[in-house]
Formats: C-alpha cells, sequence, structure tokens
C-alpha cells in the first residue's frame, strides 16, 4: 500500500470519528465506506470493522431513542383523550337521541 493510501484511508477513519461525535452518522459510515475502497491490502480492515460497528450501534440507539419518544407521545395523547367527559345524549325536538341541540 502507497503511503498515500494509508494516509487517505486514516483521514477517512479520522473523518468518520468527528462525524460520528457530531451524531451524523450517514457522513460517518459513507466515510468508513471510502476507506474500505481504499484499503485495498486490507491492512486497516479490523480497524474499520470496529469504527463501522460502533457507528451502527450509535444510530440503533439513536433510532430507539426516537421510536421510545414517538410512543410516548403517542400515548400520551392518548390519555387525554381517555379523560375527556362526552357529552351525555340528549333527546332532540324530532325524537332521535344524541347530541343535537335541544328545543
Amino acid at each position: 500500500m502507497s503511503r498515500r493510501s494509508a494516509l487517505d484511508v486514516r483521514s477517512r477513519w479520522s473523518l468518520a470519528w468527528v462525524y460520528a461525535r457530531a451524531k451524523d452518522y450517514p457522513a460517518a459510515l459513507n466515510q468508513i465506506a471510502a476507506a474500505f475502497a481504499l484499503d485495498k491490502t486490507g491492512q486497516f480492515r479490523e480497524q474499520l470493522l470496529r469504527k463501522q460497528q460502533e457507528i451502527l450501534a450509535l444510530l440503533n440507539v439513536r433510532n430507539q431513542q426516537e421510536y421510545l419518544l414517538l410512543i410516548n407521545l403517542v400515548s400520551k395523547y392518548a390519555k387525554q383523550d381517555e379523560k375527556k367527559p362526552e357529552e351525555p345524549l340528549r333527546l332532540s325536538a324530532s325524537g332521535s337521541i344524541g347530541n343535537e341541540p335541544t328545543i
């Protein structure tokens, strides 16, 4: 592997670290993919696989947190709807039962 290629792989790995730290996981994974493409001899394969696994785990945690937040919001509003008192049914002027105004 040429010195330039090794530097390119290392710089991509470093950029992936920076993007992961900034929580830009898609950009971090793109840098890992580019580093894999540049690592023709496989010298950095294990290091790149570990970083990829770490980023995917972080992305999974974020996705789980977003899902749980959504579930909490939905259940919060569902509980509020359950607490709303319903209007009692009344007999309308036409004799039907419903929430029509009475006369």
